[in-house]
């Protein structure tokens, strides 16, 4: 019988070594790569909390400066309003100071709020560009001069040389022209009113005419 030979037994260790390398070296680049994009993250993570924070402070600014804009223009719609308001009450107190101006077709009428007679009230009217009441209007208050006056010459007649044609004196009147009743006011004689003949220095309240064009 022949005995069988024994082989020398191979020495592996070498190429278990060179295994062991490939595989370790093959872990490197993915490992790299991870690595890579853990940084990426956060990196990202970073800049999207920045960004956040930057976008965050600037709108808060701006709605800051929104507000602050809004305030201001509140604070500028209320001084407005109150100076409208200050400027109704000039208007009002002006036209409670300088009486009102009634118009009735083409005519303007002035009442005044204080006394005097007959001749400066007439110029008061003439300094306004207006005259003495000359026309038969009776819806007036009591006591009250109109433009309508005695001359020894004429007898009584209007200021501005209109025809006396249509006459509402009292009963009784006039009566006075022998003792200086030379001027004429309206006057409430119970349930009537009409016009009276009176002293024309007693002060009075008048009332001014003026026609304008329409």
């Amino acid at each position: 019988n022949t005995t069988p030979q024994c082989q020398p037994e191979q020495n592996n260790k070498p190429f278990e070594g060179f295994a062991r390398d490939v595989k370790k070296n093959s872990y490197r680049p993915a490992a790299v790569c991870l690595g890579f994009l853990c940084l990426l993250l956060v990196a990202g993570l970073i800049t999207r909390t920045y960004l956040c924070e930057y976008y965050f402070l600037h709108w808060g600014t701006e709605m800051a400066l929104l507000q602050t804009s809004n305030n201001n223009q509140s604070k500028e719609i209320d001084q407005l309003q109150t100076s409208n308001t200050d400027l109704i009450r000039e208007k009002n107190q002006l036209e409670t100071r300088c009486n009102k101006l009634t118009r009735e077709r083409d005519h303007f009428y002035y009442i005044s709020s204080v006394k005097k007679n007959w001749n400066e009230s007439r110029n008061d009217c003439l300094q306004r560009g207006a005259d003495s009441l000359s026309t038969d209007y009776r819806q007036l208050p009591d006591r009250i001069w109109i433009g309508l006056k005695y001359n020894e010459s004429t007898e009584w007649k209007w200021v501005d040389e209109t025809p006396l044609t249509q006459c509402y004196w009292l009963h009784g009147e006039p009566n006075g022209v022998e003792k200086d009743e030379h001027c004429v006011e309206i006057k409430r004689n119970n349930a009537d009113k009409g016009w009276n003949d009176a002293p024309c220095t007693v002060t009075k309240t008048w009332i001014c005419e003026k026609k304008v064009a329409l």
